[in-house]
């Protein structure tokens, strides 16, 4: 999911209102979209992470379960249970296990009670003759002085104060939202041959706004290219847009994302050779690229823009930008 809630309720109202998300991540976790939403209701909380480590992320591609490894910081928010087992990544909502963790109930095993003690049967002791001794002596009385009487005096008592307790308030809790980056501006060259052999290189740049994601590695956008606009006597130029898709091959929070994409549009132009020309036609463009971690990619992209005045206008080209 695109969106990261604070609060349990909102989690919860969030998956309620996306079923396609909730089906997915109850599928990840073995279990039905009911049992998970009561076992996020009862069991787990907004936490952190307690190290910083390679954790295991759950993920659906189309029908097949899938996991992945990633690098997290100690201290990103989680969604934890109550002893801080990490549950479901908070940035993403992707599952960190493909299980519910279950709490073991054995039975209690039956104890059989001890049998009574055998009853021991004493016979009775044989009569015994009473032989009565003389009377003693009388008792010498020996007088003992008593032992003198010492008094001690116990030293003052000395009364420690303890030091004022202090009490330490955490700091709050701030959480990050991801950043989403929608906005791509790129410059770059163009290559191209001229009549009599020469190669004259043209400047272009670009610009693309996505406006739906399927996900996050799929996006329809649309786009803005121009060539040879920036140049005083380039052989051509032209501008042109229209509606691209892209799609990206990994997890975007890895150092490097590949991906490739495609686009129709209008474009308008003009032909300087021996007869100036001007032209307004449909064209396209397909294009691979890198996008790095932190916002800069590197494209190359090739127009297809057919002929015009004897000439083929489809060229390759290559761009860096950055995508916010």
């Amino acid at each position: 999911m695109h969106v990261q809630y604070t609060s349990k309720a909102e989690f919860i109202q969030g998956l309620k209102q996306h079923p396609r998300t909730l089906k997915a991540m109850a599928k990840c976790f073995g279990t039905s979209t009911s049992r998970l939403l009561q076992f996020i209701h009862d069991g787990v909380h907004l936490g952190r992470l307690q190290t910083t480590r390679s954790y295991v992320v759950w993920g659906l591609h189309g029908e097949r379960v899938y996991a992945t490894h990633v690098r997290y910081m100690a201290g990103m928010p989680a969604w934890v249970t109550a002893d801080g087992t990490p549950v479901i990544c908070w940035r993403c909502s992707n599952p960190m296990m493909n299980h519910l963790p279950m709490e073991s109930s054995a039975p209690l095993a039956m104890v059989t009670p001890p049998p009574p003690p055998t009853p021991v049967v004493t016979p009775p002791p044989p009569p015994v003759e009473v032989v009565t001794p003389p009377p003693p002596p009388p008792p010498v009385e020996v007088v003992i002085p008593p032992p003198p009487v010492v008094i001690v005096t116990p030293p003052p008592a000395v009364i420690v104060t303890p030091p004022p307790a202090v009490v330490v308030t955490p700091p709050p809790m701030v959480i990050m939202r991801e950043h989403r980056r929608w906005i791509g501006i790129k410059v770059g060259v163009l290559s191209w041959n001229e009549f009599f052999g020469s190669n004259e290189t043209m400047a272009t740049a670009g610009l693309d706004v996505d406006i739906w994601s399927f996900n996050s590695t799929s996006h329809v956008g649309l786009y803005f290219d121009t060539a040879g606009e920036f140049e005083n006597h380039s052989p051509y130029a032209w501008y042109g847009g229209g509606l691209e898709f892209r799609q990206e091959f990994s997890n975007p929070s890895k150092s490097t994302t590949p991906y490739i994409g495609l686009g129709v549009g209008y474009y308008t132009g003009h032909v300087d050779d021996a007869v100036s020309e001007n032209f307004n036609k449909l064209g396209g463009k397909a294009f691979i690229g890198l996008q790095f971690r932190g916002g800069p990619f590197l494209e190359l992209q090739y127009n297809q823009l057919g002929k015009q005045n004897g000439r083929d206008l489809s060229r390759f080209g290559v761009s860096i930008g950055y995508r916010f």
